[in-house]
């Protein structure tokens, strides 16, 4: 598996980081700049979060 240079570790705890998040990721894609979204939620989170 080919992944990009650069990666962000993306979970939204809360219900309050994914807008942000999705918008990191457009804004770098329009500079040119590959990010890949890495899932990063432990059980724990989903636990806790539901």
């Amino acid at each position: 598996m080919l992944i990009e240079k650069f990666s962000i570790g993306i979970g939204d705890r809360f219900g309050s980081q994914g807008e942000a998040q999705l918008k990191a990721l457009v804004l770098a894609a329009t500079e040119g700049v590959n990010i890949v979204p890495v899932w990063n939620k432990s059980r724990r989170e989903h636990t806790t979060s539901g």
